[in-house]
């Protein structure tokens, strides 16, 4: 790892590195690609199976499934999701477009699109590594570059989110803002105007790209510009990459406008923070009116010193702020962005991704700790950013280090308070720990009298023990299974994985349930829903192919919605229950296995006792069990952290029915009971029992969900047997019966045979 300094020329030349460098480069690529693999066992489990992420890799699965089998037409409004009214699209649609373009290079088939898709993050990641050498090299040096790069594709703090099967935006975001840095010092380099203008449009593109990707992207719009305009303000470099930087603006604007003029409108208006919109408009214009007015300036009348160009820069840059915030809907619509970022939402506190780096989760063990994500380079994360500015006066030019400070202490600020931007931080978080190694180089070699090989063969030993722990904790325990799987001996695991149970589960219930219009259809409509706990929301939308009211992007796409699914599981009335199911139009209702389920509660009665009537309570008159499974099935940890017990049935789906009604002429307040013993598909046999009373007419009505025809996969074994007294008499129950809620009207009972004494 060379040290920092090098020749001036060194910094301004070109990028193609040596051959040596090369063959390094390519294989910190290879390596990034090779550990982002492992795991590839839990993906591909068999021949023709594909078992993407959970959760919002689902998502932009769903969203790139569409745009593949519609190409190029992207999916805007989706009837699947806050149904059943439906809802705008809350993501931009150049991930999913760019994810699709490139399967149907491969083919047109759907398991086709999956294999491809499932390659995504782990190309991305080890892509990654080519920009994070550019900062390394321009800041400081080709080896130094060349050890940042390294550090990157080892890195479980990037891995972790860019693993083989995780369809995630985050690993091709944190190329794109790995660029986004590069291109930003690319500019800062004297050059001609053609050159510095060719610099401008790649500049736009990216810009362009990282805001067709990510619907967060205002964030890096604030962060690489602001960092481009202090670099400036810190330099001082004449007009010209003022200019550039505007024209790089207006240039992005309106690649983006007729996308944002022609698109529907998102839930949270035109000046929505948390999607594109014509806020990146407005953001855009403010840039480009802000470096173009201190071009003018600077053109008429040259700024002497920082204190000038940091008041000019402040002056102008808060006033055209202060215009924009001014505009109608602005500041509304910095309201849900700032409450995300500030996790000031009932989602924050559930959701892992947004929780401190180094703050305790509620749930343990949930993602790589701190020392797992960084190793011991988690000690040197919290001053990453004054790493930059080691031998600062050394620095042969200062506005890469101030671009790259800047952007290492807004993505350090991110992270500190939500790690799912620890991925973004460790790009440029690898380069300013290869910074602090080379400057530790440095000093072995002038207080020592080492050869240069052997201080950095020292260097790159310490490297190795510092990120030993989070290598040994991340990655070595899955080498060897990954290896078993690829040589074919792999043995089947006892349970599966709870990414395959729930993927099996999701099949089962799209292969038992009626099939529904509008999934790769924009013009469909559903004809029912499925309501599934919003955490598992995405998961069943893609794997089921059912419409859900709320998913994994919890208030932020339809905060009424969401709530209502939130509060379903812990009601206890059934009319409650019925209501919050026939508003939401929903036909099936899913139960997880969940820990700590309040006792009485729609999803204590239904998981735990399949809805009968059990210790006094009440039956559940309108909810039967359809399917239940799958064998040898594991929860989701999200909703179960602790270890679940051996025999647990992991999901159930219920059917709202109307029930068919049982009438029993009996004495007035005598207790009536029935018992139906039910088969599941799993083997499992239980006795489903409804107890009422008679009422002052002498009759009791019980309503029951279930027929004693063979139909539906859990199945009756037997007539319904009612008990009254020491009386019984059997009945059948039609499937016409418990969907019409016809009443069915019991014989007189046949009382029970004396039993006889023993002799």
């Amino acid at each position: 790892m060379a040290a920092t300094t090098a020749p001036r020329g060194a910094l301004e030349g070109p990028l193609i590195p040596s051959p040596r460098i090369a063959a390094g480069l390519l294989g910190c690529a290879a390596i990034a690609l090779a550990v982002r693999s492992l795991g590839l066992e839990t993906v591909f489990p068999s021949e023709g199976v594909v078992l993407l992420s959970l959760s919002d890799a689902h998502f932009y699965a769903r969203l790139a499934l569409f745009a593949f089998v519609n190409f190029p037409e992207p999916l805007t409004f989706d009837r699947f999701i806050a149904w059943p009214d439906g809802a705008v699209v809350p993501a931009p649609p150049g991930f999913g477009l760019a994810i699709a373009g490139m399967a149907r290079l491969f083919g047109d088939s759907v398991s086709t699109f999956e294999r491809v898709a499932a390659w995504v993050s782990p190309f991305a990641g080890a892509l990654t590594t080519l920009p994070v050498y550019a900062i390394g090299r321009r800041v400081a040096s080709p080896g130094t570059g060349l050890g940042a790069a390294a550090l990157f594709a080892v890195l479980p703090a990037s891995t972790s989110t860019s693993s083989i099967g995780n369809v995630d935006h985050h690993a091709t975001v944190a190329l794109l803002g790995a660029c986004w840095i590069a291109s930003s010092i690319s500019q800062v380099r004297p050059a001609t105007a053609g050159r510095l203008a060719l610099r401008a449009l790649r500049h736009a593109a990216l810009v362009a790209a990282l805001l067709f990707t990510w619907s967060g992207s205002l964030l890096y719009l604030a962060l690489g510009e602001g960092a481009r305009l202090a670099a400036w303000a810190a330099t001082g470099r004449g007009p010209r990459p003022l200019v550039a930087q505007a024209a790089a603006a207006l240039v992005a604007c309106a690649a983006v406008v007729p996308w944002i003029a022609a698109a529907p409108v998102t839930l949270d208006g035109p000046l929505a923070t948390t999607t594109l919109s014509w806020f990146h408009v407005v953001m855009l214009t403010a840039i480009a009116g802000t470096c173009g007015a201190l071009a003018l300036i600077e053109a008429w009348r040259p700024t002497s010193g920082l204190f000038e160009r940091v008041a000019f820069s402040a002056a102008i840059g808060f006033g055209i702020l202060g215009l924009a915030l001014a505009l109608p809907g602005v500041r509304d619509g910095l309201a849900p962005g700032l409450g995300f970022l500030t996790m000031a939402d009932e989602w924050a506190a559930r959701n892992p991704e947004q929780f401190p780096l180094f703050g305790t989760s509620p749930l343990p063990g949930f993602g790589p700790s701190p020392l797992e994500r960084f190793g011991l380079f988690v000690f040197l994360v919290p001053v990453a950013p004054l790493l930059v500015a080691l031998r600062w006066k050394r620095a042969p030019d200062r506005a890469p280090r101030w671009i790259l400070g800047i952007w290492l202490l807004g993505l350090l600020a991110l992270s500190l308070s939500q790690v799912r931007y620890a991925h973004d931080f460790a790009a440029s978080a690898c380069v300013a720990f290869a910074l602090a190694l080379a400057a530790l180089r440095g000093e072995i070699l002038q207080r020592t009298r080492l050869a240069p090989g052997t201080a950095s063969a020292l260097v790159v030993c310490l490297a190795a023990l510092l990120i030993a722990p989070a290598v040994i904790g991340v990655h070595l325990p899955r080498v060897p299974t990954a290896l078993r799987h690829l040589a074919g001996s792999g043995p089947p695991g006892r349970f599966l994985s709870p990414r395959e149970s729930l993927m099996r589960f999701a099949e089962a219930v799209r292969r038992e349930t009626p099939e529904t219009a509008g999934f790769l259809d924009a013009k469909g409509r559903p004809e029912y829903g499925l309501l599934v706990p919003a955490a598992l929301g995405h998961s069943f939308l893609y794997e089921a192919r059912r419409p859900v009211p709320a998913n994994n992007l919890g208030p932020y796409l339809d905060a009424e919605k969401y709530r209502a699914v939130d509060a379903f599981y812990g009601l206890t009335s059934e009319e409650e229950v019925l209501a919050t199911v026939d508003a939401l139009r929903v036909r099936y209702v899913v139960t997880p296995a969940a820990e700590g389920t309040p006792a009485g509660s729609l999803h204590d009665r239904l998981h735990r006792s399949d809805g009968s009537a059990t210790d006094g309570t009440e039956h559940w008159k309108h909810f039967r069990l359809v399917i239940e499974g799958p064998p040898r099935g594991r929860p989701v940890k999200l909703l179960y952290p602790g270890p679940p017990p051996r025999r647990l049935i992991t999901y159930k789906m219920f059917e709202r029915v109307a029930g068919a009604v049982l009438e029993v002429r009996a004495a007035p307040g005598s207790p009536v009971r029935a018992a139906l013993p039910l088969r599941t598909p799993l083997g499992r046999r239980f006795r489903f029992v409804a107890r009422g009373r008679a009422g002052p007419d002498g009759i009791a009505r019980l309503r029951v969900p279930y027929p004693t025809e063979g139909v539906g996969p859990t199945r009756a074994e037997s007539p319904w047997e009612v008990t009254l007294g020491d009386q019984r008499v059997q009945v059948d129950v039609s499937e016409q019966e418990v969907r019409e809620g016809l009443t069915v009207v019991v014989p007189a009972p046949i009382p029970r045979a004396p039993r006889r004494a023993e002799p």
